[in-house]
């Protein structure tokens, strides 16, 4: 019934009435492979967001002589019992948001809301994580009521000065490619010598030399492979970045070590083939530390524990500062959830737009679907304490699927999907494993074998490179938004460059969004001219007429994100 309609199956035809994918520019197969490239991004994040949430709460498994180690077993179940809220969370936010807004977005417990709450508010303070989870809960009430109504939401949003809305983008995309390299080893790694020529190759450190090394070969190569497929301006050049870089690895080892159960320079070697099947089938325990032995009682315990948010999220030590706490992280878990989202949905939209046709670019169903999208967001984050979980963000590794081509919500369903196997099913840490391995010795393997937490040794053993490495590209493509500010106007670029700067020095949107606003409002202060107040009589004339120029909803929240820093 339209033009690209005659090139288009008819089921995507079907499709498209609801999901508008085509009217986009899109087509099905392209909707599919972008909601795996989304899918296999996030779950790497997933996996390492998982280590750093329980590293946080010292919940960790060490390497014990004993045949069972109780506080293994209990520390490895409380593991399980994380990934598998993580997880649900992923599966039950990204289904939403694609269903209702349409968009290809995934929703990820991950770095962002949660762990800025954990680390920079309630890392010291001696507070439980069900503490941590409660301010969560009360934080994304608030959050839901400001982005639901729309007078509000609309002041909100429109408070924020056109220069640091137009950084966002690249702030986002300085965040992503700053993480990647360092979550990847590429910055800050060990070197390995080469001969004896003194000669040094960067490494990506935590495993032995052999597989570290084609590690980081493979992790370049998904970097070239990135940059040939978008100068050559071929679709999914992500899907095929972090494919072929897979491959690249898997193959060199298989080569290099080929299938050695033994040697723990294999690619196949007997630290893998436990994470496949689990335990070494001993006679006391066969099978007992697998990762079904934990799932069930990982699940069991999401659910068993929904009600923990208001029994021992409100138990607070005594002594515990709770009013300055409860403040101090509900603006913080505020901003981060606003602006955070806002920075993703915005860095993705020219993504989505970019090959609609002209009457499809001018429908507001697209502007309808990023405002469902923001309501989504707040909605899971209300529902995510109750299964155990960290704040969910609109996760950057959206963008990701944008840039390959994702233009709807079918990204987000077979992301979704994904998330749902990836409780049952566990190939992708092992495959996607490339910066270190499972299991450094045969010592390591043995001792935590029968029962002793072992599995979850290896899952905790685990990091991406080769995805990190994507994710770097993805994040540096971003920062070609940059190309528009104007330079010469210190109104405008002192606050992009605050923008991008602070949220590139904290790892935090809404710090580069807080010191984005306050430098706003200084040059706006420091440039202000009235001609009606001639020349500048005083501080406070000065004051007045930048508060007027400016807007009231601007200056409330520029005092209101000097307030966050403050107490951050």
């Amino acid at each position: 019934s339209n033009f690209w309609g005659a090139f288009h199956s008819g089921f995507s035809v079907f499709l498209n009435k609801f999901f508008h994918h085509i009217d986009r520019g899109g087509t099905l197969k392209g909707e599919i492979m972008s909601g795996l490239t989304v899918f296999f991004l996030s779950i790497c994040v997933i996996f390492m967001n998982v280590q750093i949430v329980s590293g946080s709460l010292g919940v960790n498994v060490a390497v014990e002589t004993s045949p069972l180690g109780e506080s293994n077993i209990a520390n490895a179940t409380s593991i399980a019992t994380i990934y598998a809220g993580a997880v649900i969370v992923a599966f039950i936010g990204s289904l939403v948001i694609g269903l209702i807004a349409r968009l290809p977005f995934v929703q990820v417990s991950t770095m962002g809301l949660g762990t800025s709450l954990i680390f920079l508010i309630g890392s010291e303070s001696g507070l439980t994580y069900y503490n941590l989870l409660f301010v969560s809960f009360i934080a994304s009430i608030i959050y839901a009521v400001l982005v639901s109504v729309p007078i509000v939401r609309e002041v909100v949003f429109g408070a924020l000065p056109s220069p640091v809305r137009k950084a966002l983008p690249a702030a986002v995309g300085a965040v992503v490619a700053f993480a990647a390299l360092q979550a990847s080893g590429i910055v800050g790694a060990e070197y390995l010598s080469i001969g004896g020529s003194g000669a040094a190759l960067p490494i990506i450190t935590g495993g032995a030399e052999g597989i570290t090394s084609i590690a980081f070969a493979a992790a370049i190569v998904a970097i070239v492979l990135w940059t040939v497929l978008r100068a050559l301006r071929l679709k999914h050049p992500v899907f095929w970045s972090f494919i072929g870089g897979t491959l690249v690895f898997v193959l060199v080892m298989l080569i290099k070590g080929g299938i050695n159960t033994s040697s723990s320079d294999s690619f196949i070697n007997f630290g893998r083939l436990w994470v496949f099947i689990g335990s070494q089938a001993s006679d006391t325990t066969p099978f007992g530390d697998t990762w079904f032995s934990y799932l069930g009682s990982g699940i069991g315990n999401v659910f068993s524990d929904f009600g923990r948010v208001f029994t021992d999220g409100t138990a607070f030590a005594d002594g515990a500062d709770v009013a300055s706490f409860v403040i101090s992280g509900v603006l913080c878990y505020l901003f981060t959830g606003m602006y955070d989202a806002e920075a993703t949905v915005r860095a993705c939209s020219d993504d989505i737009n970019a090959a609609a046709d002209e009457n499809f670019k001018t429908d507001p169903d697209t502007q309808k679907g990023v405002r469902l999208a923001l309501i989504c967001n707040a909605g899971v984050n209300v529902i995510a304490p109750f299964f155990g979980a960290c704040g969910v963000t609109v996760s950057k590794t959206s963008v990701a699927g944008t840039r390959d081509n994702g233009k709807s919500g079918i990204v987000s369903v077979v992301a979704s999907i994904g998330f749902l196997a990836a409780l049952f099913v566990w190939v992708f840490p092992v495959l996607f494993a490339t910066s270190t391995y499972p299991v450094g010795s045969m010592n390591e393997f043995n001792y935590n074998s029968y029962g002793n937490g072992g599995f979850i040794y290896c899952f905790n053993a685990l990091s991406f490179g080769i995805a990190d490495a994507v994710m770097v590209c993805v994040g540096a493509s971003m920062l070609r938004g940059l190309k528009d500010v104007e330079w010469s106007k210190p109104t405008e670029s002192i606050p992009v460059t605050a923008t991008v700067l602070g949220a590139l020095l904290t790892t935090d949107i809404a710090c580069g969004v807080a010191f984005g606003v306050i430098s706003y409002v200084i040059a706006k202060f420091c440039s202000f001219r009235d001609p009606a107040l001639g020349l500048i009589k005083s501080v406070k004339n000065n004051l007045l007429g930048v508060i007027r120029e400016i807007g009231i909803p601007t200056a409330a929240l520029c005092v209101l994100l000097v307030v966050m820093l403050i107490l951050k």
